[in-house]
């Protein structure tokens, strides 16, 4: 927790960086259980067997960076804990985590505003499911950055084709809402 003072004005900020440096780390699990946490940072290098979250009902932005493809059982229920956020920021480790959970039960992003996915391979199927979920978008930022491992020898060049377009079944609600206004 972090104390901010503005204006002479006492104001608290509950704040979690999380930025591991070791990927050799390896931990059973990781348990946050911070109910009044607002700004959400988790950057993870390590392995984690489990991963104990709570509810976060004051979350207003969170950022999602590097956990390893292997996390793939607890990063949809994180996923799900962070529901509550206003502004959410998924890198493409944390994407590629979810598009190979065996069932992505995404929960419904009542509160969120502002989308931002880093791809390294586009998937629309996804994209349009994120966006089923969340009424409320008012801005929605994406972008394909392949890995650094698809650069190797050139391998980006050769092994790499653009992904198409899925069309939705139906337009997502917060698609013909921002179309009508």
């Amino acid at each position: 927790m972090e104390e901010l003072y503005s204006n002479n004005q006492h104001r608290t900020t509950n704040i979690l960086l999380l930025q591991e440096q070791c990927s050799q780390l390896t931990l059973e699990h990781l348990q946050i259980d911070t109910p009044s946490l607002e700004y959400l940072h988790l950057s993870l290098s390590g392995d984690y067997k489990q991963i104990l979250v709570c509810d976060y009902p004051n979350l207003k932005k969170v950022r999602l960076d590097s956990p390893k493809p292997n996390h793939v059982s607890w990063v949809p229920k994180l996923i799900r804990a962070l529901c509550e956020t206003k502004l959410l920021r998924l890198q493409a480790s944390t994407i590629k985590c979810l598009l190979r959970a065996p069932v992505l039960d995404l929960p419904n992003f009542c509160n969120l505003i502002q989308l931002k996915l880093d791809f390294e391979d586009f998937n629309s199927r996804l994209l349009i499911d994120l966006l089923h979920n969340c009424p409320k978008l008012q801005a929605l930022q994406f972008g394909v950055f392949p890995s650094i491992d698809d650069y190797i020898d050139g391998s980006y060049q050769k092994s790499h084709k653009p992904s198409g377009w899925t069309q939705p079944n139906s337009i997502p609600s917060c698609v013909i809402y921002l179309y009508h206004t």
